[in-house]
């Protein structure tokens, strides 16, 4: 759920590589309009390094060569009633520009939408069902990408996942979607309509070549250790290290210290901007301005200020107030989740906002400073990982066993773990690993 993606109000884009249709003026690039990838710290050019070095076949993509292969082949041999595709992975590892580069070079124009922003079902067959039902003005093949699916309810959605599905179930053109976190038991049916292909962190190798050449695209003078400390920086996440080398250069050099700081602190000053924002408002829209300038999801920005709230309030009387607020916005967002009632998302948005803009005695400016991620969210992270670990075990084990997902993982998987585990389990074991089930705990 990209809260800071509001700007965007929901446009679709629609392009081509060079022709852009219903309208809108012809470019070189990708689509036109706000681009929530643009971060306010990129002043070194008037176009973004992002936009600009964009790939333009999927052999530019960088990393994940086997999950970009699956895209291209899945556009490529795509036929009517084929399932869609649900690329799934962290933000900036080449996602979207996988099914843009497919549909490139396939000669597919592409109708973008991004879930987070199109929020109701209304809007979304307005502008994605006549791209299901009809031609494009060239001619060409259509190809709809929904960019965020994960975010989808966690906003105040009316029928969006519904309309997606119907969209699907027509089946007349390709869709794609993508989403950083896809097993939400909210997209459990939309992942019963599609293929999953996962992408992962780039390696900062594989990061640092592709910085390279942009350096030497751009006449950027770059020594190696500079651009290494850049890739290893952003986690694996190639678009924020692009962002990064167009923000650490200058006049037509690479600033070495700015490189060293900028590949983590970027990521992180972007999270307690909105915290500071939050903590040091004068009032509830101001908060929840910070809010919306955001790019971070709204649960996590709840567990940062839940997590940061002790830091923030110096005064124990204060402390309870702002804890007392943060407690029933929890308690009305898990009514939200439980219910799917999302008209009451705004409620929650102003009380963890108000607890934490609102609570303090005296107008002392809060500065904070990054530390840990906070332990829940590191325990959700967990949580997901050994949930999607057990998905995929089930679902290999009952290939090999011919039964169902449900019983291999409750029946047969727990027994099989055992016995893997004793001393006359190896061949089991070994076994077992060959067919793809996981034998953690």
């Amino acid at each position: 759920m990209a809260t800071g993606r509001l700007a965007s109000s929901g446009a679709a884009h629609i392009y081509s590589g060079s022709r852009l249709e219903l309208g809108l003026i012809e470019t070189g690039g990708g689509p036109i309009g706000p681009d929530s990838r643009k971060v306010a710290f990129l002043e070194t050019s008037s176009e973004p390094w992002t936009d600009k070095h964009k790939p333009s076949s999927v052999s530019e993509i960088v990393g994940n060569e086997g999950s970009v292969k699956r895209v291209f082949d899945w556009l490529r041999g795509w036929e009517r009633g084929r399932k869609a595709l649900l690329l799934h992975g962290p933000p900036g590892v080449g996602k979207t520009a996988s099914v843009e580069a497919a549909a490139r070079e396939l000669g597919y124009i592409v109708l973008e939408m991004n879930a987070s922003d199109v929020r109701t079902e209304e809007r979304i067959n307005e502008l994605a069902l006549p791209a299901a039902s009809s031609r494009s003005f060239s001619g060409k093949r259509r190809l709809i990408l929904f960019d965020e699916v994960d975010g989808i309810y966690g906003r105040s959605d009316s029928g969006g996942l519904k309309a997606i599905l119907k969209i699907i179930d027509i089946g007349t053109v390709p869709v794609a979607m993508t989403a950083n976190d896809p097993w939400s038991e909210d997209l459990r049916a939309l992942r019963a309509k599609a293929e999953m292909v996962e992408f992962r962190r780039v390696p900062a190798s594989e990061v640092a070549k592709r910085l390279r050449k942009i350096c030497a695209l751009e006449g950027l003078v770059a020594d190696d250790s500079s651009i290494l400390k850049l890739a290893e920086g952003c986690g694996g996440d190639v678009r924020s290290a692009i962002e990064d080398l167009q923000a650490a250069s200058t006049a037509g050099k690479l600033d070495e210290s700015a490189s060293v700081r900028l590949g983590s602190r970027l990521r992180q000053e972007r999270i307690f901007d909105t915290l500071r924002g939050i903590f040091n408002a004068s009032s509830v829209d101001g908060a929840l301005r910070s809010l919306d300038n955001s790019v971070e999801d709204y649960e996590d920005v709840f567990e940062w200020v839940y997590e940061y709230l002790p830091k923030a309030m110096r005064n124990e009387g204060d402390l309870v107030e702002a804890l007392e607020y943060v407690a029933k916005a929890d308690l009305v967002f898990r009514h939200v989740r439980r219910t799917n009632d999302w008209s009451r998302l705004p409620y929650f948005l102003k009380l963890f906002a108000a607890g934490a803009a609102l609570s303090k005695s005296s107008a002392e400016t809060t500065d904070l400073y990054y530390g840990e991620k906070p332990d829940r969210l590191k325990n959700r992270w967990r949580y997901f990982n050994a949930r999607r670990r057990l998905e995929s075990s089930s679902l290999a084990l009952a290939r090999e066993l011919h039964c169902g997902a449900r019983r291999a993982k409750v029946e047969v998987l727990p027994l099989y773990r055992l016995a893997a585990r004793s001393k006359k389990g190896g061949a089991l074991s070994r076994a077992l690993e060959e067919a793809g089930v996981d034998l953690g705990s």
